[in-house]
């Protein structure tokens, strides 16, 4: 159903001095209309889940559980507190192992469990070579959160900011 709205406005404009008079009439047209859903768009390839990022896989295979960072080149490697090149540069932790070239798929901030995992309730630091420590490896050029463990087998990722050791 269509309705349409049309709105007039009359001026009238009188000059004594000339004994004129001006009549100017103005009109608006609107067409309303009622909104509708319009038909269903092609679908698209899945994206990753919410608390996710996806990002091609460096010249090494990742291990699954591990930490992880981009390098120079914006390719994901395995994450190391030892190299001052990563610090900033951790964005979360893989779930499954991916090869060279792939997309992976980084957890930013979710739950994670793995039945290999025995930690203390508390924070999980990246560690050397993409390992998840809870005591930091001597020769560590940062320290950063990635994780908080709720249980013996269960993390809450959530990255947070590094700090940069003296």
């Amino acid at each position: 159903m269509t309705d349409v709205l049309v709105e007039r406005e009359t001026l009238v404009l009188v000059e004594e001095a000339r004994q004129e008079l001006l009549v100017e009439t103005r009109e608006r047209v609107q067409i309303l209309t009622e909104a509708k859903q319009g038909p269903r768009g092609a679908q698209g390839i899945q994206g990753p889940a919410g608390g996710t990022t996806t990002i091609t896989v460096g010249g090494a295979p990742l291990s699954g559980h591990s930490a992880v960072a981009v390098d120079a080149s914006g390719l994901l490697v395995e994450a190391d507190c030892t190299n001052p090149a990563h610090l900033g540069a951790v964005l979360g932790l893989l779930t499954n192992a991916y090869s060279p070239g792939d997309q992976a798929v980084v957890q930013t901030a979710f739950t994670v469990e793995h039945v290999g995992w025995t930690w203390t309730p508390g924070p999980v630091f990246v560690g050397t070579s993409g390992q998840l420590t809870q005591s930091l490896p001597g020769g560590a050029a940062f320290s950063q959160v990635v994780a908080h463990a709720l249980s013996a087998t269960l993390v809450l990722v959530d990255v947070q900011p590094p700090i940069t050791l003296a």
